[in-house]
């Protein structure tokens, strides 16, 4: 039984969708439309967001968004995120789709590239939903801990069932890397992976299941391929006073992969900056400006995406792969390396007389500055929740979050069951998978 057959209706609606693609496809062009569509593959979750302390929401606006996002909003035990779960297994089944016909023809080249892409954006999907339906990584545990559903084919007729959460990291690892051989250095549109596309990702990976000597290789090698960063002092290039402040994402130097993510509440004016991250920059922090806008009432929105058009930005950039590789060095006591990885970046996010370089702090220190750092840098990128999630393993960062709404107070404790959502109630209807425990 299909994943996505969530009702009837929609089995019908996906059986349509499906004879149409398979009746179009004649050809290798064909495949590589289909992995050009922004409505297929780029599109990222929203809950990743929705449930973070990047942002808040007064009640009155909060109460625009309807149920669903309220009780995301909340971390309400009983959320059960139907759109995350949706988008990212209806790709899932397209890039399933391209999958299970690259035997239509073309060149060694054309099929390789296909092929390496398609694993590619399976992968990042798969990792999508591994950050919602599944406990965060512990090799203790992950042989026996409930994993996401692996979709390896688009054929309806193979039941589905959850894997574990070893088995999914496994397989977004083993994916990439044999992505990684059969894509490109360089391509000239961001949508379409590369190489330094997969090492990236696999760095993202490694890092959230705290393997940081992998992390670290992998960081390097993305770095190896591309490295440039941004300068936010170049007014040719990033202009604060604009919305949004940073070039176009084919013509953004740090951007590696481009995916874009909609969201309901984070994408609207009505949201608005969290006071205590706001507090983290210093004076001279071209961020400040170039992320957040002032509003009428004193507080703050968020302008500063790399996303130009649709939403969010959610893809793979340099500067999250400069603090992946600062962040490991930290953590593996090469304190040199990390202080010339966390230098490179923030010399170029600060103006001119106001940027020190690190030095002289000890291991322990400088990977705090540099954690720090990341939660300064990556607003509203989507990897705070995961962040949220490795972190609260350490009692040295772990924080418990608080909302009010309607003077009720709500809190989520370090590595509460609530970090795992739970699987849509209408895919249970359908499938028999076993649900996540509260």
């Amino acid at each position: 039984m299909a994943i996505l057959s969530i009702c009837t209706s929609c089995e019908k609606i996906l059986d349509e969708k499906s004879d149409i693609k398979l009746a179009t496809i004649s050809n290798i062009k064909d495949l590589q439309l289909m992995l050009d569509d922004p409505y297929i593959f780029r599109r990222g979750g929203y809950a990743h967001f929705n449930g973070s302390d990047d942002f808040y929401m007064a009640n009155e606006d909060l109460e625009l968004f309807g149920e669903s996002a309220i009780n995301s909003y909340k971390w309400d035990p009983n959320f059960s995120d139907s759109e995350d779960w949706n988008i990212q297994y209806l790709n899932i089944f397209n890039m399933n789709t391209i999958l299970d016909h690259l035997d239509v023809g073309g060149s060694a080249d054309e099929v390789n590239y296909v092929k390496g892409a398609a694993l590619f954006h399976r992968s990042q999907c798969f990792w999508q939903l591994s950050q919602l339906f599944c406990k965060q990584y512990n090799s203790q545990t992950a042989p026996t801990d409930l994993g996401i559903v692996l979709r390896l084919t688009a054929n309806f007729n193979v039941v589905s069932v959850r894997s574990t959460v070893k088995e999914t990291y496994e397989r977004m690892l083993n994916d990439l890397k044999e992505a990684a051989e059969l894509l490109p250095t360089q391509v000239t549109l961001k949508h379409r992976p590369t190489k330094a596309a997969c090492f990236g990702l696999l760095a993202r990976i490694y890092l959230q299941m705290g393997d940081y000597r992998k992390a670290q290789e992998y960081a390097k090698l993305t770095l190896g391929i591309q490295s440039t960063l941004l300068n936010y002092n170049n007014s040719n290039l990033v202009n604060p006073d604009l919305f949004p402040p940073f070039p176009k994402f084919d013509l953004n130097p740090e951007i590696i992969y481009h995916l874009y993510a909609e969201g309901p509440i984070n994408t609207s004016s009505r949201a608005r900056i969290d006071t205590t991250l706001l507090s983290l920059y210093n004076e001279g922090d071209l961020r400040y400006k170039s992320y957040f806008l002032p509003e009428t009432d004193g507080s703050f929105s968020y302008k500063g995406s790399y996303e130009t058009f649709f939403g969010l930005f959610n893809g793979i950039a340099t500067d999250e792969i400069y603090l992946i590789l600062a962040e490991c060095n930290a953590r593996l006591n090469l304190v040199s390396d990390a202080e010339i990885a966390i230098n490179a970046l923030l010399q170029n996010r600060y103006e001119p007389g106001f940027f020190t370089p690190v030095s002289g702090l000890t291991a322990a220190q400088l990977l705090s500055f540099i954690l720090t750092e990341r939660r300064k840098e990556l607003v509203y990128r989507g990897l705070r929740w995961s962040d949220l999630r490795r972190l609260n393993t350490d009692p040295v960062f772990a924080i418990t979050l608080k909302r009010v709404l309607v003077s009720t107070a709500y809190t989520l404790p370090p590595n509460d069951l609530r970090y795992t959502l739970l699987i849509p109630y209408p895919v249970l209807q359908a499938v028999d998978l076993p649900q996540n425990p509260r």
